[in-house]
């Protein structure tokens, strides 16, 4: 599978940061070693890099092909996304044909479909990958979950981590039309900070050599996470795609479960906005942040990701 996808065919820039094969996967191969779903650890290498991929229209397997001195760039790969819907009065996690396509193998029985050919070569290659669980407009979401409910979603997605073979779950609070379904409170108190909380006992009991991510998009009910729910989650991304967005964390949380900034990677930077991007990896460098996250990041042929990546990890390794 290596030989097939992952190709250090040219360096960028003089001091050889990044390289890329700028070839995308879009139908990579994968070989029957793929079914082994230890990961290796992803170093100690600060700030994380994550990238958010619209499976929609875009192969997660992509992120492998960017490599630091031979090694994975991209940390964290977050396949975007799952939902949670309803299920009469009961939330349910919810994947579209995309979504299905990655994670479920087809027959049931296949070693080299779904997440066998979308996830566990990241895992094997040292990534961790996670799934965004995003709102569906149908009146249930992480803020209005009751008790019974949040234990209840906490296993679903503990399930799922495990069925599935990934590293954990993203939050994204958007689109669930809170208060448009008779069969679901407007708001619960407390909601998020006991998904989270129930989250964490149910992958820690689970996976107790294996520690599970839990991350979430800073915005709507995220914004009001207790300093409890931050104690149990690992990063928060920040909100907005500026590349010269630089937002620094506000109690509970901290520079190192912090990302400062999300270049949309879905566009045509300028060389001043690729040297913002430059000038921020560094501040988030200096300041200790524990990542740096970018949205939708596509294929070359369709928006080379290379530039901004590049100058990510020129101002990472700048200061270094």
């Amino acid at each position: 599978m290596k030989r097939n996808l992952i190709l250090l065919c040219s360096l960028f820039a003089a001091t050889a940061l990044i390289s890329s094969c700028a070839q995308d996967a879009m139908e990579p191969e994968v070989d029957a070693a793929a079914t082994v779903a230890e990961t290796r650890a992803y170093g100690d290498k600060t700030p994380k890099v994550m990238m958010y991929i619209e499976v929609n229209d875009t192969n997660p397997l992509n992120t492998m092909l960017y490599r630091m001195n031979g090694e994975p760039f991209i940390d964290i790969t977050t396949i975007f996304a799952a939902n949670i819907r309803a299920n009469g009065s009961e939330p349910a996690l919810w994947l579209n044909d995309n979504v299905t396509q990655l994670l479920i193998p087809s027959p049931a029985t296949s070693t080299t479909t779904g997440h066998y050919k979308y996830v566990q070569p990241i895992r094997q290659d040292g990534g961790k990958v996670l799934l965004t669980i995003l709102g569906d407009h149908q009146g249930v979401g992480v803020a209005n979950l009751t008790a019974a409910n949040q234990a209840k979603f906490a296993k679903i997605l503990t399930w799922a981590v495990e069925e599935y073979g990934l590293d954990g779950i993203d939050f994204d609070d958007e689109w669930s039309k809170y208060g448009e379904n008779p069969n679901f409170p407007t708001s619960v108190p407390g909601s998020f900070n006991g998904l989270i909380a129930h989250l964490r006992d149910s992958l820690d009991a689970h996976f107790p050599n294996d520690h599970k991510l839990i991350t979430a998009y800073h915005y709507n009910d995220a914004t009001n996470l207790s300093s409890a729910a931050v104690g149990d989650m690992d990063f928060a991304w920040t909100v907005g795609f500026d590349p010269n967005l630089y937002t620094s964390p506000s109690s509970p949380w901290i520079n190192a479960k912090w990302s400062a900034q999300m270049p949309n990677m879905n566009y045509t930077f300028s060389t001043l906005q690729l040297n913002q991007i430059k000038n921020r990896s560094a501040q988030s460098k200096n300041a200790g942040m524990g990542a740096i996250a970018g949205y939708d990041m596509r294929v070359h042929t369709e928006r080379d990701p290379l530039p901004a990546l590049q100058k990510i990890g020129e101002g990472v390794l700048a200061i270094r």
